[in-house]
């Protein structure tokens, strides 16, 4: 065909065409996907939604006096803890890594572990994606050793798709299955029987927010203030179990198991220990 000229435009600026036509509150829902997904998805992926959140801003502003529009002015949503930068994807990465995900295609990819500078290659399955404190991992299936490893996308230098390569789903394979992957874990007991004094403030929270196992709260018969609690609850024995003890400071104190109250208070000491040396005051 003659006569006809193209323009190319970066997606985030091209104009969407939605069909169906976008109503008031399909509008809105694309305005508080925006919202909600901006704090755990890479910036690229935000560009792509972007032109739809733009149209959705635009029918919701011409419709300012309606329920709909009013609704994102009544809403904020903010990380919990102090607010930390997104690590940035290759576009190039992230674009083959989502369409292998769609087709079930090997892709090829070259990974530098955490604190490395160097990469290794690795032929993988794609399986699935894990958002989790602002980082996305894709956890794939190994052609060399068949094990199902996560790999930080921010740290993923390049990724083609395998054309040549099987793709393979183990059998039963249930993403959420494989959380240990990212979460740290600690050797020795995978679940620990946990036994804590908590302030009545700790208390409150949660019994607010149980955690995710088992978990009883009772009062300290012990407290001579008789505002102290005990709680019992079933654990994994991770890094971020650590983590979230420590951010109670001294609302908190482990009694068992015995060895993770010998680790606090050997943290505790050294602690002590840092902060009574004025010599490092300057």
């Amino acid at each position: 065909v003659t006569g006809v000229q193209t323009c190319a435009l970066p997606i985030s600026d091209a104009p969407v065409v939605i069909v169906p036509s976008l109503d008031d509150h399909t509008a809105l829902a694309f305005e508080l996907a925006d919202a909600f997904l901006r704090e755990v998805t890479p910036p690229e992926t935000m560009v792509a939604l972007k032109p739809f959140v733009v149209a959705a801003g635009k029918r919701l502003t011409n419709r300012s006096q309606i329920a709909a529009a009013k609704w994102k002015d009544k809403i904020h949503v903010f990380p919990l803890g102090l607010r930390r930068k997104v690590p940035r994807i290759r576009p190039e990465v992230r674009d083959v890594v989502y369409q292998a995900l769609l087709d079930e295609h090997a892709i090829r990819i070259f990974h530098a572990s955490r604190g490395k500078t160097e990469t290794k290659e690795f032929v993988i399955s794609p399986l699935g994606l894990v958002v989790r404190d602002y980082v996305v991992y894709l956890y794939g299936l190994t052609r060399e050793k068949k094990q199902v490893l996560a790999f930080a996308l921010h740290r993923t230098r390049s990724a083609v798709v395998a054309l040549n390569e099987p793709y393979v789903r183990p059998d039963g394979f249930v993403l959420q299955d494989h959380e240990n992957l990212v979460s740290m874990p600690i050797n020795g007991s995978p679940i620990l029987q946990l036994k804590m004094r908590i302030d009545h403030s700790g208390a409150v929270s949660l019994r607010e927010c149980p955690l995710a196992g088992r978990q009883t709260l009772e009062p300290d018969a012990s407290d001579v203030e008789g505002k102290g609690f005990i709680l019992r609850a079933e654990v994994p024995n991770t890094v971020e179990l650590r983590q979230w003890i420590r951010s109670l400071g001294a609302q908190a104190e482990v009694v068992e198991p015995g060895f993770l109250r010998e680790e606090m208070l050997s943290e505790a000491m050294k602690l002590v220990t840092r902060y009574s040396d004025v010599s490092t005051i300057k």
